[in-house]
C-alpha cells in the first residue's frame, strides 16, 4: 500500500540523516568530512521529520474539524484521477463532492484525499460526509470512513 512505502520512506531518510550525522561525529578529526556528512545527514533527517510532522498536522487538522467543524452531507460528483500524485506508476483516485451554501448562495466543491482503488462502486446514490471550518471553507476534511480500508484484486 502506498502508505506503507510514505512511512518507510519517510522513517529511511530519518534514519540515514541520523547515520550521517553520526558519522560526522565520529569522523571528526578529519577537516572538511564530518561538515558535509553533518550537512548531509541534517537534509535527511530534516525530509524525514518533515513527513512524520506533515502526516501529524494533517491527522491532527482532521480530528479537530470533527469536533468544531461544520459537518454537511455533500452531494457526490465525479472520480478523477490525481494526475499530480504517483506513486508506483499508479495515480490516485479523488472523489470530487460538492454542497451549497444557501445562506451565501455558493457552491462549495471538496476534493478527497488519495484513495488508491476505484472507490466507485461503494458510491452509487450516496452523499460524502464533510467537515469543514465556516471561516475559512478551503479548510476541510472528505470522511472517506465509509469506504473499505482495501480492496483485493481477483
Amino acid at each position: 500500500s502506498p502508505k506503507f512505502f510514505y512511512y518507510v520512506g519517510s522513517s529511511l531518510m530519518l534514519v540515514t540523516g541520523i547515520a550521517f550525522v553520526t558519522g560526522a561525529v565520529l569522523l571528526r578529526d578529519i577537516k572538511v568530512v564530518p561538515y558535509i556528512m553533518c550537512m548531509i545527514g541534517l537534509t535527511f533527517a530534516g525530509f524525514g521529520v518533515g513527513l512524520f510532522a506533515y502526516d501529524v498536522l494533517t491527522r491532527r487538522k482532521n480530528k479537530d474539524l470533527k469536533i468544531n467543524g461544520r459537518f454537511v452531507q455533500a452531494t457526490f460528483q465525479e472520480i478523477s484521477l490525481n494526475e499530480s500524485s504517483e506513486t508506483m506508476g499508479k495515480n490516485p483516485y479523488q472523489i470530487i463532492a460538492t454542497w451549497h451554501d444557501f445562506k451565501t448562495n455558493e457552491v462549495l466543491t471538496f476534493a478527497s484525499d488519495d484513495v488508491w482503488y476505484d472507490p466507485s462502486p461503494y458510491l452509487k446514490n450516496r452523499n460524502i460526509p464533510v467537515y469543514f471550518d465556516e471561516s475559512n471553507t478551503q479548510r476541510y476534511y472528505v470522511d472517506l470512513s465509509f469506504l473499505p480500508k482495501s480492496v483485493e484484486k481477483t
